[in-house]
């Protein structure tokens, strides 16, 4: 976040106009920042494989879907 962008939230916050207060809050934004870096660092594998069994359903699903539809045709 920019200064600008940090000032209203370390008034809203009770900090006051102090560059205390505002370099506090982005300090507290960088911190979370690099938590979720990591986070994602650390589950990018977790990620990987729930993104190709989601496709491999959604594949399985078209087919049972074309098959219900052919079947569906002829009966």
């Amino acid at each position: 976040m920019k200064r600008e962008e940090l000032l209203p939230l370390a008034l809203k916050h009770s900090f006051g106009h102090c560059e205390v207060g505002t370099r506090l809050m982005g300090l507290v934004a960088e911190i979370e920042q690099i938590a979720i870096d990591k986070a994602h660092h650390l589950y990018a594998a977790d990620i990987a494989t729930l993104e190709q069994e989601n496709r491999q359903l959604r594949a399985r699903i078209e087919r049972l879907t074309d098959c219900a539809g052919a079947n569906h045709a002829t009966s």
